[in-house]
């Protein structure tokens, strides 16, 4: 196990780079489902420096009961396909799990939520993801926040000072 250990620690110490931020993304889900046998996973836990509880900084946040009513609404009402659905649940509770651990809460608070807490995701996801994703997860989250505000639950439009990002063009083959 210590020799795996070495190239792991190598690979997840240079966190710029978008292959590793891959590897990061697959491994850590492979120790949330824990498949992985324990010996290996004391192992990466060590190589990724996460803290004596192994995942925690990585759990996932429920977005509760608002959740829970935006991805009915996209699902019956704007009758979004199943994959989209999918996807915006996963930006929405990546999202919520990252403010909590953030601020150090329980519970998300979409209300207390402000645009230099998105523009903070947004340099941290930049790092490891294309500006297409992250525009992605950006879409996700305005509409969220859309819906909050079309029923009370926000007061103030956060998304109206955070723009998407520039994506690079491609030249003519």
């Amino acid at each position: 196990v210590e020799s795996i250990s070495r190239p792991f620690l190598y690979l997840f110490n240079k966190k710029s780079d978008t292959l590793c931020c891959f590897f990061r993304y697959y491994f850590i889900s492979l120790l949330r489902v824990q498949i992985v046998p324990r010996n290996l996973r004391n192992c990466l836990n060590r190589a990724f420096a996460l803290p004596e509880s192994g995942l925690s900084s990585f759990r996932r946040v429920k977005g509760g009961a608002m959740t829970d009513r935006f991805i009915a609404y996209i699902e019956r009402e704007r009758r979004y396909s199943p994959l989209t659905v999918r996807n915006y649940r996963h930006d929405i509770e990546c999202f919520a799990a990252w403010w909590c651990d953030y601020y150090g809460r329980q519970e998300f608070a979409p209300a207390e939520v402000t645009a230099e807490d998105v523009r903070e995701r947004v340099m941290q996801r930049v790092e490891c993801l294309a500006p297409a994703s992250v525009n992605r997860e950006l879409s996700s989250l305005k509409s969220f926040f859309r819906y909050l505000r079309s029923r009370g639950e926000v007061s103030s439009d956060i998304f109206k000072r955070v723009s998407q990002l520039k994506k690079p063009h491609r030249l003519p083959t």
